[in-house]
């Protein structure tokens, strides 16, 4: 059973955008899966590294459509992803020193997400649903 199951509530209403959501919640669930499995430990460094990767490419397509776009609140999104970018980097330090736990960052990465995505984000569907996904 997946800790977070993909709902319309979390549609912005651009389907590329949408499906790169749901491949961060995917990775959220892969974690969730793995603690289940009793491998929660070995599965953060994979996963702060995969979604490292991931969100800077997905933070990086959300605002080029933004500034394409002219979204009016183009600079205050941008800061929140460049900090929970740096949130991400702060939680890689804590697992080398062993003072991260599965649990710590699941719960940190779950309310993260649906926060964002069901308030900040969805800010932004409106704006952008008009126009062309490539």
């Amino acid at each position: 059973m997946a800790l977070i199951d993909w709902s319309p509530n979390f549609s912005v209403g651009i389907a590329q955008l949408d499906d790169e959501h749901k491949q961060l919640i995917k990775m959220i669930n892969t974690l969730h899966d793995a603690m289940k499995q009793g491998k929660g430990r070995q599965a953060l460094l994979p996963l702060l590294d995969e979604l490292t990767d991931y969100a800077l490419n997905h933070f990086a397509h959300e605002e080029s459509l933004m500034v394409q776009h002219k979204y009016p609140e183009y600079e205050q999104h941008k800061k929140i992803h460049a900090d929970f970018a740096k949130k991400i980097s702060e939680y890689k330090k804590l697992h080398d020193q062993q003072l991260l736990s599965a649990n710590q960052l699941l719960n940190i990465l779950r309310d993260w997400l649906i926060s964002h995505i069901c308030n900040t984000d969805k800010m932004y569907g409106p704006f952008l649903q008009d126009i062309p996904t490539t």
